[in-house]
This record gives C-alpha cells, sequence and structure tokens, in this order.
C-alpha cells in the first residue's frame, strides 16, 4: 500500500508541474 500511495504521489508531482508549465505559457507573467 504505502508502494501504491509513493507512485501516486510522483505521478500527481509530475501532472502538477506539467499544469504549471502549460498555465505559464498561456499566462505569462
Amino acid at each position: 500500500m504505502t508502494e501504491y500511495i509513493g507512485d501516486i504521489g510522483i505521478i500527481f508531482l509530475i501532472v502538477l508541474i506539467g499544469i504549471y508549465m502549460l498555465w505559464d505559457q498561456i499566462f505569462p507573467d
């Protein structure tokens, strides 16, 4: 179960970074 949660955490992190990079391109500071 701990490994499963760890995998979700890694995937969530990658998705979060992807959204952040996309957001930065759509709305440049």
